[in-house]
């Protein structure tokens, strides 16, 4: 036998092994899986918490929006109120009403209470959610912006002579004696032009007109000497009685 022409036979390969380990993996990521599925639905099940912390959403008005005209601030949380569960004060005492209604606490002003740029305080205590959060005492503080009244005829004053600061003058000085008043009709069919003390040459001359503030009538009269400055007294139609004054007539 010629030794150069003699060879072993070449071994086999096991071309199965890959795809046995492929196999195999496989099959433990399926108990795998199923394993944690098993934990996940076997576990009990617990209630879901908020992370967000029980407190106030939103206030409307807002607390810079507030005016003298204001008369019902409502209050929203992130949570459902417990009914009855508020104690809340204020000062000084604006406070007439206060009501929970879902995620609101509402509270009900006072009547023509609030003033111009006065500091007012509200204090919310005992307050819980329906699900029994208990709200740590909270507190609110606003400085009401003055709202003028809405009002008309008040073109009939220029039309009769009076400077535009005049007339301006005569719109603050009316909201001074009724800071809350919300309407302020000028009856220019009343309207007169004519010198206070007609056998006095010294005397100012004088505006005299009715005024409906909030339905009720008043009779004004506003006097001056020169077009800057001007008297305003207001008086009760019937009886005569004086009710307020404020200004100068100014100088000759």
């Amino acid at each position: 036998m010629d030794p150069q022409n003699y060879s072993y036979p070449p071994v086999p390969q096991n071309t199965n092994q890959p795809k046995k380990r492929l196999g195999f993996i496989a099959i433990v990521a399926v108990v795998i899986v199923i394993v944690l599925g098993a934990i996940l639905f076997l576990k009990p099940h617990q209630p879901a918490t908020s992370s967000t912390k029980f407190g106030i959403n939103t206030i409307t008005p807002s607390q810079t929006s507030v005016t003298t005209q204001t008369t019902t601030m409502a209050i929203k949380f992130n949570r459902s109120l417990a009914i009855g569960s508020a104690t809340v004060v204020a000062s000084p005492n604006i406070i007439a009403a206060t009501n929970i209604s879902g995620d609101a606490l509402n509270l009900a002003f006072k009547p023509r209470t609030l003033i111009a740029q006065k500091t007012y305080t509200i204090t919310i205590k005992n307050l819980s959610s329906s699900s029994g959060d208990q709200l740590a005492t909270q507190q609110l503080s606003f400085a009401p912006s003055f709202a003028p009244p809405t009002t008309t005829g008040q073109d009939t004053l220029t039309d009769v002579g009076l400077s535009d600061d005049q007339v301006i003058s005569i719109m603050n000085y009316i909201s001074q004696f009724d800071p809350w008043a919300k309407t302020v009709t000028i009856d220019d069919a009343t309207l007169r032009h004519f010198k206070l003390n007609p056998t006095d040459a010294w005397s100012p001359w004088a505006v005299g007109f009715t005024a409906n503030i909030d339905g009720a009538n008043y009779y004004i009269v506003g006097s001056y000497y020169d077009t800057e400055h001007i008297q305003l007294k207001v008086s009760d139609p019937v009886s005569g009685r004086q009710l307020f004054t404020a200004g100068t007539p100014g100088t000759i």
